[in-house]
């Protein structure tokens, strides 16, 4: 179901985690840092029109040079780093395996006409990685939390480390069932 995978706010006791926490203010985390999200000069209706408004030069004039690795084979008596695009990339070492924020759908979006990866990164299957010992998802923007593959890698994931606010999002869609 799309609706699902805009997750859910916290609630219960991870709710109270989080206005517990010292840098919630009103129910929401704060950066420790002030970080503008938006230049206080410019709209969000000016910013949304500069983005439909790209140059072609924004995107690359050639498929994105690529070697499909065989990830169930790495050597991994060194350490192997395996980086798929954006924040995607894999740690072997020793055979351990930590997996961070995988987007392998196609799309960096919940919807089909956007956010559409380029070709040459989105090569892998979840029959194609190891068992992953600790899956990492650092937040929830969709090219960070490609619910469609998580629940095709579920059965190889040993054990995940995220935020509050992800974890509910997980259990909200099933993927994940145990709250903490």
């Amino acid at each position: 179901m799309i609706l699902k995978r805009f997750g859910k706010e916290p609630t219960g006791k991870r709710l109270e985690r989080i206005n517990n926490a010292e840098n919630s203010q009103n129910g929401t985390f704060q950066n420790i840092e002030p970080t503008a999200v938006q230049p206080e000069d410019v709209s969000m209706f000016k910013i949304m029109k500069q983005m439909l408004n790209r140059p072609k030069t924004v995107r690359p004039s050639a498929e994105i040079p690529h070697k499909k690795a065989d990830l169930l084979n790495i050597n991994t008596k060194k350490p192997a780093v395996v980086w798929f695009g954006h924040s995607s990339y894999l740690l072997s070492f020793k055979g351990y395996n930590i997996l961070v924020d995988p987007v392998f759908s196609g799309f960096a979006s919940p919807f089909k006409f956007f956010g559409k990866s380029f070709p040459g990164t989105d090569l892998y299957q979840a029959e194609d990685f190891p068992k992953i010992d600790l899956l990492i998802l650092t937040h929830d923007h969709y090219d960070h939390l490609d619910y469609k593959f998580l629940k095709q890698l579920r059965s190889k994931v040993l054990k995940i480390v995220t935020s509050l606010g992800v974890a509910e999002h997980l259990e909200y869609t099933t993927w994940y069932n145990h709250r903490t």
